[in-house]
């Protein structure tokens, strides 16, 4: 189930392609953070290729919309801090 990867800087991902890295940034340039509050649309997997894992690992929490009703039993074992709306 988890899965991450590690960019070229040494940084966690848990997205496909370091969304989550490069969210990081932007959200640190702005001074806005920890916590994270966010709006997941298409959340698909709880960790893996997550665009908001790395956030909620960090104290974040937010809704998670998912049109697929069999990712909600994973989000409630592995992020119970999300809402999860299907």
């Amino acid at each position: 189930m988890t899965s991450s990867s590690v960019s070229e800087g040494g940084d966690v991902t848990f997205s496909q392609a370091g969304e989550d890295r490069i969210v990081h940034f932007l959200l640190r340039f702005a001074r806005l953070g920890p916590p994270v509050r966010y709006l997941d649309l298409g959340a698909a997997f709880p960790i893996a290729d997550n665009n908001t894992y790395l956030f909620y690992r960090a104290g974040g929490s937010g809704v998670l919309v998912e049109a697929d009703p069999g990712y909600v039993s994973l989000y409630q074992q592995h992020r119970p801090r999300d809402v999860v709306v299907s």
